[in-house]
């Protein structure tokens, strides 16, 4: 019954896979990606299947996402949203238009 459920992820995944293997530019960093790709899915089966306790698959995925994207240097990207939005919230803003 697990497996049934994540046959749809698999096969998802497996498409990402074979379009990324397929692309002719930027043939390096797309092989990278289905590469490291069908890794995380074997794990992702793997650990579902053979780990001790009962796996919630939404939290489980949820948090490898919010792992890869706390591994960015995302501060950037943080400081300017913060400049825009003071822009937009400030006074001179309706005088700027």
């Amino acid at each position: 019954m697990k497996i049934l459920r994540f046959i749809p992820i698999v096969l998802a995944i497996s498409a990402v896979f074979f379009v990324a293997a397929n692309e002719r530019t930027e043939h390096g960093k797309f092989f990278e990606i289905s590469k490291n790709i069908e890794i995380f899915t074997n794990l992702y089966k793997e650990l579902n299947t053979y780990y001790v306790d009962d796996l919630d698959p939404s939290k489980l995925m949820r948090t490898g996402v919010d792992a890869m994207l706390n591994s960015l240097d995302l501060t950037q990207t943080t400081f300017r949203n913060r400049i825009l939005k003071a822009i937009a919230t400030s006074p001179k803003a309706d005088t700027m238009a």
